[in-house]
């Protein structure tokens, strides 16, 4: 139920990113639309500024005279070496027209056009830009002055003078303007991103290309208002927009794919530990149980046969020998079962303390088989200890490995069958000083022994079912083993038996 959201959300996204890549492909071509849109504004605003000054030279005339306004005019035209001539006019009367050149009457011989053909050739132009300007809309009008587009005239009105027929003309080269005004501009908005180019749509020929050269297929191109013959096309530098609207959509893709992996994941672990919570919290209410069991059934068989004395019902000595054996034999039960919580406790809690010193391992285990031989003998078991004797001293805590040991053999004893056979052996190889706790049991299955070494874990076998214990042996052995910087090994199968083998290092300092 909590990954529905995550798979209905990841459902959305993915069914919507074609629709995202429309809106990417959109906002990219806008920004290189707006970029384009800055070269052509570029472009009016410096062909505008050039008429706002004419304008105010020409109001500066009225009171300064005409020489002064030649003077002006001309510092003007070598301030604007763009500019190549300006003509001055009114429609009414093209035959009183002035103009104004850097190279004199030479321009007019090289266009092959007299001062009254432009006028007369433009009649209908300059009659719209004056009939516009009449009603307060100001326009500059670009028009060709000749075939091979060399040369072009902006018509605009004069604002600040008597008759509203006058005009001004300003006639440059287009090339000259793109090459010389407008490629710094067009670097500055390109910078390393982006290249752009300014094109003659006539002959598709490249008049200017910033930043060098042009990589991959136009993305955007537009015409220039003031330069209609001319267009400019912009290049991303290395990727296509298409490029890059895959990309993104990889990285959405990507990005939603990894939140999946993380949320699954986070669910799958919450489920994991709920479930080991679920299975550890049966496991300890189990450990309570038969810890209860394991405590009750030493305390009441030493509680009914320590009454029984106390009552004198026993009259025979054979049998108050038996009585006091048994009260015995539950008394030392009950002390390992105690024992066994109290080591585990201490483990648990890291408060448990090792006294380690060279010892030797028989001397160890021949100990625990004169305690255990009487107790074995008497269930029926045979023992057998096959002992290296060339066993060497190790670094050990002897109580900590005594306890281990008879951990190894009370399970032998508890889980048994009818062949009722434990055997030890000792030895040792380069590196570590072997223990071998052999039994002819009904054996531990495959699953079983990846988990009997965690705490509270007991092994449910059918035959056995009435088995009891805390589910602590093993986990204590394999801690102390840990300390001992030694490993625990097991082999076994179902129905014949086990070997648990202790590997004790013989360097452990």
């Amino acid at each position: 139920m909590v990954s529905i959201p995550a798979i209905i959300f990841s459902i959305d996204e993915i069914s919507s990113l074609n629709a995202t890549e429309k809106v990417i492909d959109k906002v990219y071509r806008d920004q290189l639309n707006t970029i384009l849109i800055s070269v052509d504004q570029y472009t009016y605003d410096v062909v505008n500024s050039w008429t706002r000054k004419i304008n105010l030279l020409v109001v500066d005339s009225k009171q300064s005279g005409s020489t002064e306004f030649n003077k002006k005019i001309k510092d003007f035209l070598r301030l604007n070496p763009t500019v190549q001539t300006v003509v001055f006019s009114d429609i009414n009367h093209p035959d009183e027209t002035e103009f104004y050149s850097v190279m004199d009457d030479s321009i007019l011989a090289h266009l092959n056009i007299s001062r009254q053909d432009i006028i007369r050739s433009n009649y209908r132009n300059i009659r719209e830009v004056i009939s516009q300007h009449q009603d307060s809309i100001r326009r500059i009008k670009p028009v060709l002055l000749d075939r091979e587009d060399k040369e072009e005239i902006f018509f605009f009105p004069l604002d600040f003078t008597d008759d509203t027929n006058d005009f001004c003309g300003i006639i440059i080269d287009p090339r000259t303007f793109i090459k010389g005004i407008l490629a710094p501009e067009i670097k500055t908005l390109s910078q390393s991103e982006f290249t752009v180019s300014i094109t003659d749509k006539n002959t598709n020929k490249e008049i200017l290309v910033s930043n060098g050269k042009k990589i991959g297929k136009i993305q955007q191109k537009k015409a220039l208002s003031l330069f209609p013959n001319f267009a400019a096309a912009i290049f991303l530098k290395d990727r296509t927009i298409a490029s890059l609207v895959s990309e993104r959509a990889k990285r959405n893709l990507l990005t939603i794919f990894f939140i999946d992996i993380i949320l699954f994941a986070a669910i799958w672990f919450l489920l994991k530990n709920l479930r080991k919570e679920i299975e550890f919290s049966k496991i300890r209410a189990e450990f309570v149980a038969n810890v209860s069991h394991e405590l009750r059934t030493p305390l009441s068989l030493i509680n009914m046969f320590a009454e029984t004395l106390v009552l004198n019902r026993v009259t025979s000595e054979e049998k108050k020998k038996e009585y006091y054996s048994i009260i015995q034999h539950e008394s030392n039960r009950l002390s390992r079962i105690v024992g066994k919580i109290l080591t585990f406790y201490k483990i648990q809690e890291d408060k448990k303390i090792y006294n380690f010193k060279p010892s030797n391992l028989n001397s160890i285990i021949e100990s625990i088989i004169d305690n255990y031989s009487q107790h074995l003998g008497n269930s029926g078991f045979s023992f057998q200890f096959e002992k290296n004797k060339n066993m060497p001293n190790i670094n050990i805590d002897e109580e900590a490995v005594a306890e281990i040991i008879i951990n190894l053999i009370d399970n032998a004893v508890k889980y048994c069958n009818d062949h009722k056979e434990i055997k030890i052996i000792t030895d040792q190889n380069k590196e570590y000083v072997l223990v071998k706790v052999i039994d002819s049991g009904v054996g531990i299955s495959i699953e079983d022994q990846k988990k009997i070494f965690d705490k509270f874990y007991r092994i449910q076998n059918d035959s056995e079912s009435d088995s009891k214990g805390t589910g602590l042996g093993l986990t204590i052995v394999k801690s102390i083993m840990d300390a001992h910087k030694g490993r625990i090994e097991v082999e076994s199968s179902k129905g014949k038996g086990s070997c648990f083998t202790l590997k004790f290092p013989i360097n452990n300092k």
